[in-house]
């Protein structure tokens, strides 16, 4: 995430963490547990299934590809 202090300002980072990243983050779980409240039996794939239809397979796409990435480009290099 701090790869681009070069371009970036540490201020200018943290004011977006605050304003932009972490409230998003916090509607994301929030949305989760409001589906899983609804959907207690979904608990093992209540990321997929909160997804509409329609964006399905690119939500999809983009998740396996972050999750073979990862692994290859994490942090621990």
């Amino acid at each position: 995430m701090f790869a681009d202090l070069g371009h970036f300002s540490a201020c200018s980072i943290k004011t977006a963490f605050t304003f932009l990243v972490y409230p998003c983050l916090v509607l994301a779980y929030m949305g989760e547990a409001a589906f899983l409240s609804c959907h207690n039996e979904d608990i093992q794939r209540s990321f997929y299934k909160a997804i509409p239809e329609p964006v399905f397979w690119p939500v999809f796409i983009v998740a396996t590809f972050a999750a073979v990435v990862e692994p290859v480009f994490g942090l621990e290099r």
